[in-house]
């Protein structure tokens, strides 16, 4: 019943929209390299409409061991609004993330986390 332990930690419920953008804490356990990009998903209020995507920037950075970082990815204009038009109509916001952690010497560790935007 031995379950190892993940290198690295991310969010798993929700992230919040700062003034730059979407604010993740990551944390790894060895010294790494981590790629986060994702998407945004708008929920629509009736089942039959699909839900509509917009892409975000990539972003890049290195993480010391055990040391836990705030890595922003950054919002347009645009979809920031976007994003507090549908809060304001109480629908649901989500980023669909892909953060890829790199520590030498290992294969690379991927999440694919759903947080809601808050």
């Amino acid at each position: 019943t031995g379950t190892s332990k993940s290198p690295l930690k991310t969010p798993t419920k929700s992230v919040k929209l700062g003034k730059k953008g979407l604010s993740l804490k990551l944390t790894c356990v060895t010294a790494c390299s981590v790629s986060v990009s994702g998407k945004l998903v708008f929920q629509k209020a009736k089942k039959a409409e699909a839900a509509v995507t917009a892409k975000l920037k990539k972003v890049k950075t290195s993480l010391k061991a055990g040391k836990s970082k705030t890595v922003v990815v950054k919002v347009s204009k645009g979809q920031r609004k976007k994003i507090k038009k549908a809060k304001k109509k109480k629908q649901k916001v989500f980023a669909q993330m892909k953060i890829v952690m790199t520590a030498k010497g290992a294969k690379p560790v991927t999440r694919r986390p759903k947080l809601r935007v808050r």
